[in-house]
């Protein structure tokens, strides 16, 4: 009855696991690599007033558990590999949600997008890799600005580019943002430009951009992103070049240039010798690998 931290952690074959709802101490449930686990049971309304955090990652989950909704007390919520999950739902109530965080759940297709901008204590949201999301209502970000993190991408591959609920909310959080990272897929052929507005961002990372079309230059926008002091730019195998030696120079404030998985623009950056180092020898923490 006083158990307050429980964790599960790589238990291949368990496929089950009793219920929790009268261990009405917990604060923090964490279930990790559990492939064969379909779901939590018990009704997670006797944690209402308990439970702070709950982490599921890497399992059969269909729906998330009963009476979650009610839960006004959690903070932190992470959804991570769960491939059988469908539908997001019924958001509103979770009043205290500080970090929520979606990862690769393939067959995703239901977001609670209303729900989503009722949550007023949320800085920090991420939704990545949910391959059959393709509804994206207008202004489903704008909503929150008390939002300092957003980690956002890797949609259905039948959108040709980044939704305009998405991109055009984006801009409107220009006042709170501080912490970007975005994620393509293969069909994009550019750098969302509506990111130029967020003036208070100091961390962007742009990653998987993949596709055949995408451009070979990064944009001379970024150089309004004025607060940037780092920048990151991950598997991006089309990339050649940074934006100008004009527009660099503009970031003024830009403390840390890292480049992962993107060969051809690690290749123009070698240090002296490479095409763009002029345009970033002057920055004071490079990291290329």
């Amino acid at each position: 009855m006083s158990l307050q931290l429980l964790r599960i952690d790589n238990c291949s074959k368990l496929a089950s696991i009793p219920s929790v709802q009268h261990c009405t101490a917990l604060v923090e449930l964490s279930i990790w690599n559990c492939p064969e686990l379909i779901s939590i049971p018990g009704d997670f309304q006797e944690l209402r007033y308990s439970l702070k955090k709950l982490r599921v990652w890497v399992f059969k989950l269909r729906s998330l558990p009963r009476g979650l909704q009610c839960c006004a007390s959690l903070e932190e919520l992470e959804i991570y590999d769960c491939g059988e999950l469908i539908h997001i739902n019924d958001l509103q109530e979770l009043s205290s949600l500080q970090r929520f965080s979606i990862k690769d759940c393939d067959k995703l297709t239901s977001f609670d997008w209303h729900g989503l901008l009722q949550l007023c204590s949320l800085v920090y949201f991420g939704i990545i890799g949910c391959r059959s999301l393709s509804y994206f209502p207008e202004d489903c970000l704008g909503g929150l600005a008390q939002l300092k993190g957003l980690k956002i991408g890797g949609f259905s591959e039948e959108l040709e580019g980044f939704p305009t609920g998405v991109v055009n909310s984006i801009k409107h959080l220009s006042g709170s943002l501080e912490r970007l990272e975005i994620n393509g897929w293969d069909k994009l052929k550019s750098v969302p430009h509506q990111l130029q507005h967020l003036t208070s961002l100091q961390r962007l990372q742009i990653g998987n951009f993949k596709g055949e079309e995408f451009e070979e230059a990064l944009p001379d926008w970024l150089a309004n992103l004025s607060s940037l002091e780092f920048l990151g730019i991950e598997d991006c195998k089309k990339v050649k070049y940074l934006p100008s030696s004009t527009a660099m120079q503009r970031l003024s404030k830009l403390k840390q240039l890292w480049i992962y998985g993107s060969p051809l623009l690690s290749e123009n950056c070698r240090r002296e010798n490479g095409s763009e180092w002029p345009k970033i020898s002057h920055i004071p923490i490079i990291n290329i690998i």
